[in-house]
């Protein structure tokens, strides 16, 4: 059995991480299937297992980031002519493979898949994303360019299912698989050294969030969350997601006329150490507006630090409703303050919710019990 994984990126985020996590389980437990992977961008998946082999979609010399003469020169007749032989030499070396399956891991790929059309064998898309992202990349001319080419879709919760349908998906072409996570531990020491680098006192109440600085993740509506509490001592703020230089500015600007330059820190966490940096927090508010359902949530579970989100706002309340925190109406902010006062006030409370998420996550989301299921929903629904 051979199987060609299709990564559209190798950042830190939350597909290509599960990506990683699943081709390891099955490069450890499964001899019997060997896996590639082509990247749509980028040159190696970080952390992956070394037997794995890595084709390239676009080398970074024909992107358009590349060197200054390719900026120059990029829609030049012969960078164009390098490109189309580049992708025909790609697709003759991956049709000699004779791959069984394969496996897009976001709706993305689109492309890619379309690229790929020639290669007759089963193809499956696992979709991660719900309406808004559909939008950014496209929106039904994306999933229908999916759709067009994949026998199945593994959606990661109902929210990304219903969305498919939505975009004019059968629904007995799609099945719904937990998302997965390494079930990773920190210790105390790591707790104590990233609130001192931070120089958040020991008593204060941390509240975290995690994504990119755009709309879609809510960093405007997290920091009018922390401008409620910015007369109140005890109440910290951390946003995971490193700004460029222009957006920095801008954060800047907002948290000096709002009052929140000492309580308000915006970082982004090493690779592969985001679990640690989950540690930190008290509670963590997830207040993406459209998200399939962000890996960032089990990491902050199973650090025992509960969960609010939005209702409607895709996939994550499914997770959070089960116990690991609250889900509150849609861009309440309101509602968002009172159950973090809720939470400060009850320490019980705080602890036996951090402690039920906690659980959920090993015993519903852990890439051990989750793998297998994925790989036969894949292999053989």
């Amino acid at each position: 059995m051979k199987i060609l994984f299709i990564s559209h990126d190798t950042s830190h985020s939350g597909a290509p991480k599960s990506l990683r996590l699943f081709i390891n389980w099955i490069a450890n437990n499964r001899s019997d299937i060997k896996c590639d992977i082509l990247l749509r961008r980028g040159v190696k998946l970080p952390f992956l297992d070394d037997t794995i082999n890595t084709y390239l979609y676009t080398p970074p010399y024909l992107e358009r980031s590349g060197s200054i003469i390719n900026r120059i020169a990029f829609h030049s007749k012969i960078l164009l002519l390098t490109k189309w032989i580049h992708k025909l030499l790609l697709l003759c070396k991956l049709k000699k493979n004779n791959y069984d399956l394969i496996y897009s891991n976001t709706i993305v790929n689109a492309d890619v898949l379309d690229f790929l059309s020639s290669i007759k064998c089963k193809k499956i898309v696992h979709a991660r994303e719900v309406d808004l992202t559909y939008n950014d990349f496209g929106g039904e001319q994306i999933i229908s360019l999916n759709n067009q080419h994949a026998d199945k879709f593994i959606a990661i919760t109902n929210a990304v299912s219903n969305a498919l349908v939505r975009y004019g998906v059968d629904k007995t072409k799609i099945s719904v698989v937990n998302n997965h996570i390494e079930l990773k531990t920190t210790n105390i020491k790591s707790k104590y050294l990233l609130r001192r680098k931070y120089n958040i006192p020991k008593e204060a109440f941390l509240i975290g969030g995690c994504g990119n600085l755009g709309n879609i993740k809510g960093f405007d509506v997290f920091l009018q969350l922390a401008a409620k509490f910015r007369e109140t001592k005890e109440f910290y703020f951390i946003w995971y997601g490193m700004p460029n230089k222009i957006k920095k500015t801008e954060i800047e600007y907002d948290v000096i006329r709002l009052n929140l330059t000492d309580k308000f820190i915006v970082d982004s966490f090493l690779p592969n150490q985001s679990i640690e940096y989950f540690s930190i927090l008290d509670c963590f508010f997830f207040s993406s507006k459209s998200d399939g359902f962000g890996l960032v949530g089990l990491e902050a579970s199973l650090n025992k630090v509960p969960i609010i989100c939005f209702e409607k706002a895709g996939g994550q309340p499914e997770f959070v409703s089960q116990g690991a925190g609250y889900v509150v109406p849609y861009m309440d902010i309101d509602a968002v303050y009172k159950k973090i006062n809720l939470l400060y006030d009850n320490k019980g409370l705080l602890k036996s919710i951090g402690e039920k998420g906690y659980n959920i996550v090993r015993e519903k989301y852990d890439i051990e019990k989750v793998a297998p299921k994925l790989l036969n929903t894949a292999l053989n629904d």
